[in-house]
């Protein structure tokens, strides 16, 4: 046997029937059990009054196609906290209005604290017969109703809930052959899943394998790059010292230039001076030129005329060795 487990209506109303005196306040408070309740507290539910008839139907059974129903239970929290207050009606209905089978009602006293209070029970069918639609439809539910047997009486009910019990038939066993099948079906696909996965797996190792095999690679490269750039900065070292080396040499050669120029500028001053001796001596030429145009034509004897000449040569031999002495004194070259 299988139940449904406690389900709690979805809908309430109440109706007022011939001899009902009181309605309910807050009678949607019945659907859970969360310590509201539906009551009635008026001064007027007095001895012997009747509540409004409560309905709590639509509680969504959900009892499965093709099971026999066996039993019906239904809990009810209430008390009463002035006057006396007993049950007086608590039907099933399957149109959600018409009583239908027992009446469970006992007139039982509502206790003067919450407690649940059972009625019917996993074997109990309440006196009448049940489909599986019926208890799934919307309509099917309780109807309740309570009466004062006391003055200025107070109710109050926290919830109505209903329990099915049944047992699952042919159709039942279908459904779960059915779902079998699915399972097997679902698992049939989860293997394949699996297959896929494991290859997919199986690439993905692959893929790190060659991420592994590059990044080795890469790192090879990284080590090449490295000794590239040692031998590089060593190369610039040496740069380094050769543009020192070759810095060095450039202010050799500028000093070197410098006494270049300097000497240049002393063979300048010795031209010029050498120009100076020249000019000397073309005057000393040209004074001689004259002396020998004076003695040529003022000679009157042959004697004279050697004695001039022999004058002119000594002359010369003068000048010459005087010439002569001077560019050994002030080193002049040889040409001069």
């Amino acid at each position: 046997m299988a139940d449904t487990g406690v389900k709690y209506p979805a809908t309430v109303s109440t109706v007022q029937e011939t001899g009902d005196d009181n309605d309910w306040v807050t009678p949607a408070e019945v659907v859970s059990d969360n310590g509201v309740y539906g009551n009635i507290t008026a001064a007027s539910f007095d001895a012997n009054d009747l509540s409004y008839l409560l309905r709590a139907t639509n509680p969504s059974m959900g009892v499965p196609a093709g099971s026999t129903i066996d039993g019906i239970l239904v809990e009810i929290e209430r008390y009463y906290a002035a006057g006396t207050v007993a049950d007086y009606d608590v039907c099933l209905t399957k149109d959600g209005s018409t009583r239908v089978g027992d009446d469970k009602s006992t007139g039982a006293q509502f206790p003067t604290s919450p407690a649940v209070t059972s009625f019917g029970g996993a074997t109990d069918l309440w006196g009448t017969t049940w489909t599986v639609d019926e208890i799934n439809a919307t309509t099917f539910g309780v109807l309740y109703k309570m009466q004062a047997t006391g003055a200025n009486a107070d109710g109050f009910v926290d919830f109505i809930r209903i329990t099915v019990y049944y047992t699952g038939g042919l159709t039942a066993i279908g459904d779960t052959v059915q779902k079998i099948w699915h399972i097997r079906q679902t698992i049939g696909d989860t293997n394949q899943f699996v297959y896929h996965i494991k290859a997919l797996t199986s690439d993905t190792i692959q893929h790190i394998w060659n991420v592994k095999s590059a990044i080795a690679d890469i790192l090879q490269q990284i080590w090449h790059i490295w000794s590239l750039a040692t031998k590089t900065i060593q190369i610039i070292h040496n740069i380094r010292a050769i543009i020192a080396d070759t810095s060095q040499y450039i202010w050799n050669i500028k000093t070197i230039i410098g006494d270049a120029v300097q000497k240049t500028w002393n063979v300048r001053a010795i031209i010029g001076n050498t120009n100076q001796y020249v000019w000397h001596i073309k005057q000393v030429i040209s004074q001689i030129r004259q002396a020998i145009w004076n003695v040529l034509a003022g000679l009157t004897a042959v004697g004279n005329t050697f004695e001039l000449v022999f004058n002119i040569r000594a002359t010369i031999y003068y000048c010459y060795n005087a010439l002569r002495h001077w560019i050994i004194i002030n080193k002049r070259p040889k040409y001069l």
